[in-house]
Protein backbone atom coordinates (compact mmCIF):
# COMPACT_ATOMS: atom_id res chain seq x y z
CA UNK A 1 0.00 0.00 0.00
CA UNK A 2 1.17 3.60 -0.43
CA UNK A 3 -0.26 7.02 0.57
CA UNK A 4 0.53 10.31 -0.12
CA UNK A 5 0.50 12.51 3.28
CA UNK A 6 -0.05 16.69 2.59
CA UNK A 7 0.47 18.63 5.92
CA UNK A 8 3.17 16.24 7.47
CA UNK A 9 4.27 17.95 10.68
CA UNK A 10 7.12 16.22 12.28
CA UNK A 11 5.04 12.53 10.29
CA UNK A 12 3.86 11.77 13.85
CA UNK A 13 2.09 8.91 12.12
CA UNK A 14 4.99 7.42 10.43
CA UNK A 15 4.73 4.54 12.53
CA UNK A 16 1.01 3.90 12.53
CA UNK A 17 1.43 3.64 8.42
CA UNK A 18 3.90 1.15 9.27
CA UNK A 19 2.39 -0.97 11.49
CA UNK A 20 -0.61 -0.75 8.73
CA UNK A 21 1.94 -2.83 6.41
CA UNK A 22 2.56 0.88 3.55
CA UNK A 23 5.81 0.37 1.91
CA UNK A 24 5.90 3.76 0.72
CA UNK A 25 4.57 7.58 2.15
CA UNK A 26 5.15 10.30 0.66
CA UNK A 27 4.86 13.50 2.57
CA UNK A 28 4.76 16.95 1.92
CA UNK A 29 5.33 19.62 4.81
CA UNK A 30 5.05 23.63 4.17
CA UNK A 31 7.47 24.29 6.83
CA UNK A 32 10.93 24.06 6.33
CA UNK A 33 12.26 23.34 9.90
CA UNK A 34 9.56 20.67 10.70
CA UNK A 35 10.91 18.79 7.17
CA UNK A 36 14.26 18.50 8.31
CA UNK A 37 12.93 17.11 12.10
CA UNK A 38 10.52 14.69 9.61
CA UNK A 39 13.51 13.63 7.12
CA UNK A 40 15.70 12.58 10.67
CA UNK A 41 13.04 10.33 11.62
CA UNK A 42 11.88 8.81 8.39
CA UNK A 43 15.74 8.06 7.34
CA UNK A 44 15.94 6.17 10.89
CA UNK A 45 12.66 4.43 10.25
CA UNK A 46 13.69 3.64 7.01
CA UNK A 47 16.66 1.82 8.14
CA UNK A 48 15.14 -0.05 10.49
CA UNK A 49 12.02 -1.22 9.15
CA UNK A 50 12.83 -1.04 5.18
CA UNK A 51 10.25 1.27 4.01
CA UNK A 52 10.42 4.20 1.39
CA UNK A 53 9.09 7.28 3.61
CA UNK A 54 10.42 10.68 2.47
CA UNK A 55 8.90 14.15 3.13
CA UNK A 56 9.47 17.12 0.72
CA UNK A 57 9.03 21.03 1.67
CA UNK A 58 6.30 22.34 -0.56
CA UNK A 59 3.14 24.69 -0.19
CA UNK A 60 0.75 22.94 -1.94
CA UNK A 61 -2.38 24.88 -3.69
CA UNK A 62 -4.27 25.69 -6.33
CA UNK A 63 -2.11 27.34 -8.42
CA UNK A 64 1.73 27.70 -9.26
CA UNK A 65 4.75 29.88 -8.34
CA UNK A 66 2.25 31.98 -5.98
CA UNK A 67 3.82 33.86 -3.55
CA UNK A 68 1.82 33.64 -0.56
CA UNK A 69 1.53 34.88 3.45
CA UNK A 70 1.99 31.24 5.74
CA UNK A 71 0.43 31.44 9.35
CA UNK A 72 2.59 29.93 11.84
CA UNK A 73 0.66 29.27 15.47
CA UNK A 74 2.06 28.73 18.90
CA UNK A 75 1.46 25.29 18.18
CA UNK A 76 3.58 23.60 15.97
CA UNK A 77 0.16 21.71 14.69
CA UNK A 78 -1.38 24.66 13.51
CA UNK A 79 -0.57 26.09 10.65
CA UNK A 80 -1.96 27.45 7.51
CA UNK A 81 -2.17 29.77 4.39
CA UNK A 82 -5.41 31.34 5.60
CA UNK A 83 -5.33 33.63 8.67
CA UNK A 84 -7.97 32.64 11.46
CA UNK A 85 -11.30 33.57 11.52
CA UNK A 86 -11.40 35.58 15.22
CA UNK A 87 -14.97 35.75 15.12
CA UNK A 88 -15.29 31.76 14.80
CA UNK A 89 -11.98 31.05 16.42
CA UNK A 90 -12.62 28.62 19.67
CA UNK A 91 -9.33 27.65 20.56
CA UNK A 92 -8.10 30.32 23.13
CA UNK A 93 -4.21 28.91 23.43
CA UNK A 94 -3.48 28.61 19.81
CA UNK A 95 -2.66 32.15 18.28
CA UNK A 96 -0.94 32.80 15.20
CA UNK A 97 2.55 34.08 14.96
CA UNK A 98 4.97 34.73 12.48
CA UNK A 99 4.01 34.69 9.00
CA UNK A 100 6.41 33.83 6.64
CA UNK A 101 6.28 33.81 2.73
CA UNK A 102 6.78 30.74 0.60
CA UNK A 103 5.74 29.85 -2.92
CA UNK A 104 3.22 27.51 -3.90
CA UNK A 105 2.75 24.60 -6.35
CA UNK A 106 0.29 22.18 -7.09
CA UNK A 107 0.21 18.95 -6.10
CA UNK A 108 0.50 17.11 -9.42
CA UNK A 109 3.33 19.25 -10.47
CA UNK A 110 5.13 18.09 -7.27
CA UNK A 111 4.32 14.73 -8.03
CA UNK A 112 6.03 15.08 -11.46
CA UNK A 113 9.19 16.98 -9.80
CA UNK A 114 9.52 14.04 -8.34
CA UNK A 115 8.83 11.18 -10.17
CA UNK A 116 5.92 9.64 -8.61
CA UNK A 117 4.12 7.59 -10.41
CA UNK A 118 0.55 8.64 -9.40
CA UNK A 119 -0.65 5.39 -10.20
CA UNK A 120 0.87 3.42 -7.86
CA UNK A 121 -0.56 5.32 -4.78
CA UNK A 122 -4.14 4.40 -3.52
CA UNK A 123 -4.58 6.16 -0.13
CA UNK A 124 -4.65 10.39 0.24
CA UNK A 125 -4.31 11.90 3.57
CA UNK A 126 -4.73 15.86 3.51
CA UNK A 127 -4.29 17.84 6.61
CA UNK A 128 -3.82 21.47 6.10
CA UNK A 129 -6.03 24.00 8.26
CA UNK A 130 -8.51 24.92 6.11
CA UNK A 131 -6.79 24.77 2.65
CA UNK A 132 -8.01 21.29 2.04
CA UNK A 133 -10.04 22.33 -1.09
CA UNK A 134 -7.55 24.29 -2.68
CA UNK A 135 -5.14 21.14 -2.72
CA UNK A 136 -7.73 18.63 -3.94
CA UNK A 137 -8.19 21.00 -6.64
CA UNK A 138 -4.44 20.99 -7.77
CA UNK A 139 -4.69 17.48 -7.75
CA UNK A 140 -7.22 16.56 -10.58
CA UNK A 141 -4.82 13.76 -11.95
CA UNK A 142 -4.14 12.24 -8.96
CA UNK A 143 -8.05 11.84 -8.02
CA UNK A 144 -8.75 9.89 -11.21
CA UNK A 145 -6.28 7.35 -9.25
CA UNK A 146 -6.54 7.76 -5.55
CA UNK A 147 -8.94 5.15 -4.02
CA UNK A 148 -9.38 6.64 -0.33
CA UNK A 149 -8.76 9.63 1.68
CA UNK A 150 -8.54 11.11 5.07
CA UNK A 151 -9.13 14.81 5.25
CA UNK A 152 -9.67 17.67 7.53
CA UNK A 153 -13.21 19.29 7.27
CA UNK A 154 -14.83 22.17 9.19
CA UNK A 155 -18.64 22.92 9.33
CA UNK A 156 -17.89 26.33 10.42
CA UNK A 157 -15.19 28.62 8.80
CA UNK A 158 -12.34 28.86 11.44
CA UNK A 159 -10.08 30.03 9.08
CA UNK A 160 -10.54 33.14 6.31
CA UNK A 161 -12.17 32.57 3.69
CA UNK A 162 -11.95 28.38 4.25
CA UNK A 163 -13.98 26.22 2.10
CA UNK A 164 -16.41 24.23 4.41
CA UNK A 165 -17.95 20.59 4.36
CA UNK A 166 -20.42 20.95 2.07
CA UNK A 167 -18.38 22.79 -0.66
CA UNK A 168 -15.82 19.86 0.41
CA UNK A 169 -18.39 16.98 -0.60
CA UNK A 170 -20.11 18.34 -3.11
CA UNK A 171 -16.37 18.44 -4.97
CA UNK A 172 -15.79 14.88 -4.37
CA UNK A 173 -18.76 13.56 -5.03
CA UNK A 174 -18.98 14.69 -8.66
CA UNK A 175 -15.40 12.95 -8.97
CA UNK A 176 -17.41 9.83 -7.59
CA UNK A 177 -16.08 9.81 -3.76
CA UNK A 178 -18.87 9.04 -1.08
CA UNK A 179 -18.22 11.40 1.71
CA UNK A 180 -18.67 10.40 5.69
CA UNK A 181 -20.23 13.52 7.40
CA UNK A 182 -18.40 14.50 10.22
CA UNK A 183 -19.13 14.06 13.78
CA UNK A 184 -18.25 17.20 15.22
CA UNK A 185 -17.62 20.80 13.50
CA UNK A 186 -14.41 20.36 13.07
CA UNK A 187 -13.19 16.56 12.56
CA UNK A 188 -11.76 14.19 9.99
CA UNK A 189 -13.80 12.79 7.46
CA UNK A 190 -12.88 9.34 5.02
CA UNK A 191 -14.23 9.35 1.28
CA UNK A 192 -13.93 6.50 -1.00
CA UNK A 193 -14.62 5.16 -4.16
CA UNK A 194 -17.26 2.79 -5.21
CA UNK A 195 -16.19 -0.45 -4.75
CA UNK A 196 -13.21 -0.06 -2.00
CA UNK A 197 -15.45 0.59 1.23
CA UNK A 198 -12.48 -1.99 2.95
CA UNK A 199 -10.02 0.31 2.62
CA UNK A 200 -11.94 2.39 5.36
CA UNK A 201 -10.90 -0.23 7.93
CA UNK A 202 -6.99 1.29 6.78
CA UNK A 203 -7.70 4.83 7.01
CA UNK A 204 -9.07 5.27 10.23
CA UNK A 205 -10.38 8.84 11.26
Amino acid sequence: MKCIHIGASKCEEAHIYESLGFEDVFYVEAIPYLVHISKQKLNKLNKEKNKNYKCVQALVWNKEDEVKEFHLFNNSTFASIHGINEKNWPWENIQEGEIIKLKTTTLDKLLDNNNINREEYEFLSIDVQGAEYEVLEGCPELLKHVKCMVLEASTIEFYKDQKTFPVLKQFLEKLGFIVENPRMSHDNVRAHKMGYEHYLNVMKR
